[in-house]
């Protein structure tokens, strides 16, 4: 979905599957640049594979894009390629998902043998993961397993944020293989704040980390 492109279903919801192509680069699972979709009480679901030897991205949600829902769930699952140029990361997010009561769930698998195959990687102020009433957010993200070095579970850099109210932030993050791949790893400002009475949970499997 690309320049200025809309989904915008009300009641009913939005679901998204994709595959990248056999390139050798940049074969994008679901590719989100410059669109929206929105709902009010319709869940959004989103599933992307990507595949080439590097920049095999799962799901790519970029520049200007929109998530919105007001009770309905948003689910994105993504997983990297298997190539071994690298960069073959589950779910990249530089753009704002907001819902009020709905859950968000994202989960992110990292993939090749190369470096920087993040599950999830948040990496710019535009990325605003937000929760405006009781609903929850959840990331889960699996850094490479036979990656090189640098495979970290979640990645949060860039001044991204992830902001809740009276439900719960949970962040899972499992480092992969290789030199510096942490579970989670923030830095650049990035922040996770919770403005009611939900709970946060960081948990990280190899390292947290806050500045690298």
């Amino acid at each position: 979905m690309r320049n200025g492109s809309q989904i915008d279903t009300g009641s009913s919801g939005i679901n998204l599957t994709g595959f990248g192509g056999n390139g050798t680069s940049t074969n994008y699972g679901v590719s989100i640049n410059n669109a929206n979709l929105a709902t009010t009480t319709g869940g959004i679901q989103i599933s992307g594979t990507g595949n080439g030897s590097s920049f095999g991205i799962g799901i790519d949600f970029i520049n200007g894009s929109s998530i919105t829902t007001g009770s309905g769930r948003i689910d994105l699952e993504g997983t990297g390629g298997a190539g071994a140029g690298g960069t073959n990361i589950g779910v990249v997010l530089s753009a704002p998902i907001t819902t009020d009561s709905g859950a968000i769930v994202i989960d992110g698998q990292g993939n090749g043998t190369g470096g920087s195959n993040y599950g999830v990687f948040l990496n710019s102020s535009a990325t605003q993961i937000r929760s405006t009433g009781i609903g929850s957010i959840s990331l889960t993200g699996t850094g490479s397993s036979a990656g090189g070095s640098d495979n970290d579970g979640i990645s949060m850099i860039g001044n991204s944020q992830i902001e809740g109210v009276d439900g719960s932030v949970t962040l899972d993050g499992i480092g992969g293989a290789g030199s510096s791949s942490e579970g989670l790893f923030m830095r650049d400002g990035s922040f996770i704040t919770v403005n009611g009475m939900g709970a946060v949970t960081l948990t990280g499997s190899g390292y947290i980390v806050t500045g690298k």
